[in-house]
């Protein structure tokens, strides 16, 4: 059973499998330090942003600024949810200052960009995996499908 578990994790991985893309040493506890100190922030980014109409526009039409505050929510609900499946709970963090940031989000260029990053991050995470032995891939196939479920649910919410 072992043997399945994994070969199905590194042909898993191997989907995921870039040649062009060297691996650098990773540490688990430090990706999910990581990856929780992200979310985190992302969390609190969109809590900000939608208590702060006026980031879109003055001349945003009601709807505008509903459709606005109901991606916020989506995107908190899904860092919120990411965040708890890296092993975090966010009830009782002190929520940081980042009225600053969250006045300046535009969703639509941070949504292009962080799928970049969400892509670039799996494909480091499998071409290191690959090179682990079976207990680094099973973790390494978790932690990709953490990223591959993230994307997917920020993809909904970004409609």
């Amino acid at each position: 059973m072992e043997e399945a578990t994994s070969k199905a994790s590194s042909e898993y991985l191997a989907a995921y499998y870039d040649p062009g893309i060297g691996v650098r040493a990773e540490n688990p506890v430090e990706i999910v330090r990581v990856e929780r100190e992200r979310l985190y922030t992302l969390y609190f980014v969109a809590l900000a942003a939608s208590q702060n109409p006026k980031r879109i526009g003055g001349e945003a039409t009601q709807e505008e600024l509903r459709a606005d505050k109901k991606r916020c929510h989506r995107i908190a609900h899904v860092a919120r949810m990411s965040f708890g499946r890296w092993g975090g709970e966010l009830a009782g963090k002190k929520e940081p200052d980042l009225k600053k940031e969250a006045a300046q989000i535009d969703w639509d260029k941070w949504w292009e960009a962080h799928q970049v990053a969400l892509r670039n991050r799996i494909t480091a995470l499998a071409n290191w995996g690959l090179a682990q032995d079976k207990e680094g891939q099973k973790w390494t196939k978790s932690a990709v499908q953490r990223l591959e479920n993230e994307l997917s649910w920020l993809t909904y919410a970004m409609r």
